[in-house]
């Protein structure tokens, strides 16, 4: 099976590049620059991917706004660096051979994965919670098409959009139409190899024009190689271990930057506007470069970027899901005096001085000493981006700061940040190519390359039913497992409450394809434990968790009412009583687990 996931998933990188070539060129070109080619492919993949979205959702999706951009910058896409050409064909075999490479080594080459693939996802993607909340994700979009994360939407019904990344779980949903795998080996065998390889191409992509000589593209083929094995220490892991988060920034950043250094503004506009929809972190970073590099691009761009800002607030108005929010703890009020209060500020004067002091912060310095030791001038457009980057640094720093005591999820601002200088590090690696000052560049490899990374052992987890997880498929045959976790000693360990909350996690959920949600049933003792958290996560957690289920009505009546068909209840809980008379379906070592025809 899994040999065919990767000759599937070769066909579809091949597709994705063919439909963006025909989009952008109305025909199959012979040749272009490896940077064109790259675009090429990420346009081609994002027509695929937001149309069939579209599909799905009957037009009900935040990535309706992908395909808009697309067409009204259609032309500024054709992005030729002047470098040598390079066949489509080429292209192809690049990155499928990329491809290939990455779907092995993501496994440090376990060749038991082909017949076992599921314990290898906790190397590819240790966090479990993640590893469940994605494939769920995956699961709903696919058979539900309404794009959400908030599971008490099985119990109430979905009542509008979750303001999250969608663009990669709508991936792993058009493999599956496909080829109808567990959304998890959709999404760790395929989703997670095709945005790796595009990372890789977009990487190589900024070095490629300087290469002039079998010198040169040995040494970018050695960047390559520690980029995607070794990784550079201090800025980037290797490229087969990083997360989710990573390899949809560095990508999308690097083709904007590169775009940029071509004095392709209106490019990198669209391209920023396009992460933007992917993920609403990038909205600050459009909204800097659309100050920053305000003369650049024409007129009219600028007014299809003040739309677009509209229609996003606009659109999230009209759509956003009517739950308790889940990354904000305050009111408007409360939050306004808690952002301009003494200890916040004196916590943003902490986080911008560790910026200041950072690694990734004297990376940006290495890349302006490089380019103007000797001048410096206002209009040079290095200089721009150098202050676009410091700014966005600067400025995600600072809004973590503030958020901090207002989201759990604040620290992806830094995430962003850190990820954004770090790509000026290969600014500096282009600088010293095209300035043949090899010597420098195979120094950087020996100082920076990381050799651990490689000896790095796969530990598979043990103690998986298996034959749990085939009765489950059997009784769910497709559709939704509306079920109850009862265990009202459960605390909560740290903030991160999705892993315990509204549903339990358990790897068993892929026997039903993540189409089985177990409610949280009696959550008293989990709310009592938050006091025992710190004292910025109380108000949003109190605010989140909140009761499902009446605990004035029996058990057995919340089964009636909410039409719940599997319980998953603690050998230890009081509630047992409720079910003597029932056929167990299965028994762990902790848990009796019963199924409820209906």
């Amino acid at each position: 099976m899994m040999l065919l996931v990767l000759f599937l998933g070769i066909l579809l990188l091949s597709f994705f590049y063919l439909v963006g070539s025909l989009f952008l060129h109305n025909a199959l070109k012979a040749e272009a620059s490896f940077l064109q080619q790259v675009v090429n492919f990420w346009v081609g993949l994002l027509v695929v991917v937001s149309m069939y979205a579209q599909f799905k959702t009957t037009f009900v999706s935040v990535l309706i706004l992908i395909p808009v951009i697309l067409f009204s910058f259609k032309r500024y896409f054709v992005i030729e660096s002047g470098e040598r050409k390079l066949s489509g064909f080429k292209f192809i075999l690049i990155s499928a051979g990329v491809y290939a490479l990455l779907y092995f080594l993501q496994v440090n080459f376990n060749v038991k994965f082909l017949t076992d693939p599921v314990p290898y996802m906790s190397y590819i993607h240790p966090r479990e919670d993640e590893r469940h909340i994605y494939s769920t994700i995956i699961s709903f979009l696919h058979y539900e098409g309404v794009e959400t994360i908030s599971s008490e939407s099985i119990l109430h019904g979905t009542s509008g959009l979750s303001l999250y990344h969608f663009i990669e779980f709508w991936l792993g949903s058009f493999f599956k139409l496909f080829f109808n795998v567990k959304s998890d080996i959709a999404l760790f065998y395929f989703v997670y190899p095709v945005f790796k390889t595009f990372t890789v191409l977009a990487i190589c992509s900024i070095l490629s024009d300087k290469i002039t000589t079998r010198v040169d593209f040995l040494l970018v083929a050695g960047f390559a190689f520690c980029f995607i094995i070794l990784g550079l220490k201090m800025i980037f892991p290797p490229v087969y271990k990083m997360t989710i988060r990573d390899i949809l920034f560095v990508p999308i950043i690097a083709l904007a930057c590169k775009a940029i250094f071509l004095k392709k503004y209106e490019a990198s506009m669209a391209l920023l506007m396009i992460a933007s929809v992917e993920n609403i972190l990038f909205l600050p970073a459009l909204v800097i470069f659309l100050v920053v590099f305000y003369g650049k691009y024409n007129r009219y761009s600028l007014l299809k970027g003040i739309l677009f800002l509209l229609i996003y607030v606009v659109f999230f108005y009209l759509f956003k899901e009517k739950v308790n929010d889940k990354y904000f703890s305050l009111g408007l009020k409360d939050a306004v005096d808690l952002v301009f209060s003494f200890k916040t500020l004196h916590q943003g004067y902490r986080t911008l001085l560790a910026a200041v002091l950072s690694f990734p912060m004297r990376l940006l310095l290495c890349f302006l000493v490089l380019n103007w030791y000797s001048k410096v001038k206002l209009e040079d457009p290095n200089l721009r981006f150098a202050c676009w980057i410091a700014l966005c640094f600067f400025a995600y720093h600072l809004a973590f700061s503030l958020m901090d005591d207002l989201s759990i999820d604040a620290n992806q601002l830094q995430i962003l940040a850190n990820i954004l200088i770090s790509v000026s590090f290969l600014f500096v690696v282009r600088y010293f190519i095209g300035n043949r000052q090899l010597v420098v560049c195979v120094i950087l490899l020996l100082l920076l390359s990381d050799y651990t990374y490689p000896f790095g052992k796969v530990e598979v987890p043990a103690g998986y039913d298996s034959a749990l997880e085939k009765k489950l498929e059997e009784v769910g045959k497709g559709r939704i497992l509306k079920g109850l976790y009862v265990d009202e000693n459960q605390v909560l360990k740290d903030q991160w409450y999705l892993k315990y909350y509204p549903v339990y996690f358990t790897e068993y959920a892929r026997g039903n394809d993540y189409r089985m949600y177990l409610f949280n049933y009696d959550i008293t003792d989990l709310r009592s434990s938050i006091g025992g958290l710190g004292q910025k996560y109380k108000p949003i957690l109190y605010k989140v968790i909140q009761p499902n289920f009446s605990l004035d009505t029996n058990v057995l009546s919340n089964i009636d009412k909410y039409n719940i068909s599997l319980v998953w209840i603690r050998k230890d809980s009081k509630y047992l009583d409720a079910f003597r008379d029932k056929r167990i379906f299965h028994e762990l070592q902790d848990y009796y687990i019963y199924y409820i025809k209906k």
